[in-house]
């Protein structure tokens, strides 16, 4: 099923696995030579956990990525991995989530308070005119 020109998926974990398996070599960030102009989609650094690691081409791995010292290997930059990047990229290519919303309806019920007001407005008619009547 398509909604606005992109696929819907029932669930979100659905559309992200179809977005990065669609997508996987397009946002690569290995390559066999370092490319003379950067991608757009490979940041200078990158946030992993809480620690923003340098993202740079290393010729011997075959790609952009950062030395992980919690680790101590060479980890290649994964742009599908990037939350933000993914989230922008799906609402780019039109990927919906299809969520079941409750449907809250509200009903206003006017007719007690009238009701109310009603009886009220006739005790005090009942009261002015006995008052009246007495004098």
């Amino acid at each position: 099923m398509k909604t606005n020109g992109g696929p819907t998926f029932s669930s979100r974990s659905d559309a992200v696995a179809a977005f990065k398996q669609q997508n996987a070599v397009k946002y690569t960030a290995k390559f066999s030579s370092e490319p003379s102009v950067r991608p757009t989609y490979i940041p200078s650094s990158a946030r992993v956990g809480n620690t923003t690691y340098n993202i740079s081409y290393n010729r011997q791995y075959g790609g952009y990525g950062y030395y992980d010292n919690t680790l101590g290997r060479w980890m290649l930059y994964d742009a599908l991995a990037n939350t933000a990047f993914l989230a922008l990229e799906m609402n780019r290519n039109h990927y919906v989530v299809a969520q079941d919303q409750p449907v809250v309806v509200v009903h206003r019920h006017y007719g007690g308070f009238l009701f109310a007001m009603l009886v009220v407005a006739i005790i005090i008619s009942i009261v002015i005119i006995t008052m009246k009547s007495v004098e």
